[in-house]
């Protein structure tokens, strides 16, 4: 019996994830050229931040699909990668290069990132990737995916609808 809540609560702890909406957390980020970047930075316009692996095939995949959103949607609309790996983050040059990706692609401290995600410390080892947040004009986290990746936030076509809503606002 107590095998089995051990489970249960094992497995809806990995479909947990921070409410929204909620104000976005500050973070900040480094571009490969060592550039400096904050997300806080973009309040005015619908960001999508996906966090990444440079080696993810996931990740590469949902990466050409905001290269694409990216072209479609315009200036009011703002892509940002960030693999939060320390050591994944050396591989950021070639995947922007790899990918062709026509937004800013950078590195995040894993804590800091993890903490946007509203993720504990526990559930670290059991996060996957991407992790996707969508923000508002306004600075507020109006949807994200579960642990395991999956959700709204992270399928192409709900996220057309998300934004063209967002973007209305």
């Amino acid at each position: 019996m107590r095998t089995a809540i051990l489970t249960l609560t094992l497995a809806l702890g990995l479909q947990a994830a921070a409410p929204v909406p909620r104000p976005a957390p500050a973070l900040t980020f480094a571009e490969p050229s060592g550039k400096a970047g904050t997300v806080a930075a973009m309040k005015g316009k619908v960001v999508v931040v996906q966090f990444l692996l440079t080696t993810c095939p996931h990740c590469q995949a949902f990466s050409k699909v905001l290269t694409k959103l990216t072209t479609e949607f315009g200036p009011k609309f703002q892509a940002l990668g960030l693999a939060f790996d320390k050591e994944d983050a050396k591989g950021v040059p070639n995947y922007i290069k790899t990918i062709g990706t026509n937004f800013t692609v950078g590195s995040a401290d894993d804590k800091l990132a993890m903490n946007f995600l509203g993720v504990s410390v526990m559930d670290y080892n059991r996060i996957r990737v991407p992790q996707v947040v969508v923000i508002d004009k306004k600075g507020v986290i109006r949807s994200q995916t579960e642990l395991s990746g999956a959700g709204p936030a992270g399928e192409e076509a709900s996220l057309r609808k998300m934004l063209a809503a967002l973007l209305a606002e």
